[in-house]
């Protein structure tokens, strides 16, 4: 007998046979995306927990290894069809579960809660994108480089004043010393004349 509620029992919940290969996969991409490198490198760490069969660790390593988001993401280096393809029927199943929940359009500004839904629950992608769909999307913060683009420099700019100061000293300083100069030959002169 099937409960109704099985379909969005936790993930640790996971029952046996087919169920236990899809729990596998899901577990392990879920603790993938919850690794510190993960923080930093999103989109590799999504790539190489749905796109590959890695363990966790050798994802880890290969993250660690990596960039971080702000570079180009090759995803035909994250990719291994191969051996998506040689996973189990129930694993591949929940895969493409997870990629239709983290990828839809209701996960835009929602990475969050999809990806709670996706790992931590059974719901199908219709429930979860039911359930995204009533929450509120979470805005996008500049990072600091896109801040300061075009900005100014923290503090005062005195560049324009230091290049022109810098031609009144520079003039001062000739006048100066051409007064030093026209002293020293009219006191010459006069020692001269006398």
């Amino acid at each position: 007998m099937t409960n109704q509620n099985t379909k969005t029992r936790p993930a640790s919940q996971a029952a046996s046979g087919d169920d236990a290969d899809a729990h596998a996969f899901r577990a392990r991409a879920a603790a993938i995306m919850r690794s510190k490198y993960a923080v930093t490198r999103p989109k590799q760490a999504l790539m190489l927990a749905l796109g590959t069969t890695l363990s966790h660790d050798d994802a880890c390593a290969a993250l660690a290894a990596m960039k971080s988001d702000s570079a180009e993401v090759n995803s035909a280096v994250l990719v291994d069809p191969g051996a998506i393809a040689a996973l189990p029927k129930a694993a591949r199943q929940e895969r493409g579960r997870l990629v239709a929940i983290l990828t839809c359009s209701e996960a835009e500004g929602r990475a969050t809660q999809a990806a709670a839904l996706a790992f931590d629950t059974l719901a199908t992608v219709e429930q979860a994108i039911a359930v995204m769909a009533t929450m509120p999307r979470t805005e996008r913060y500049m990072t600091i480089a896109e801040r300061a683009a075009g900005e100014p420099e923290f503090g005062a700019d005195f560049s324009d004043h230091w290049s022109a100061g810098g031609d009144r000293v520079g003039a001062a300083w000739d006048r100066a010393i051409a007064n030093s100069k026209a002293a020293h030959r009219n006191s010459v002169e006069k020692e001269n004349a006398k």
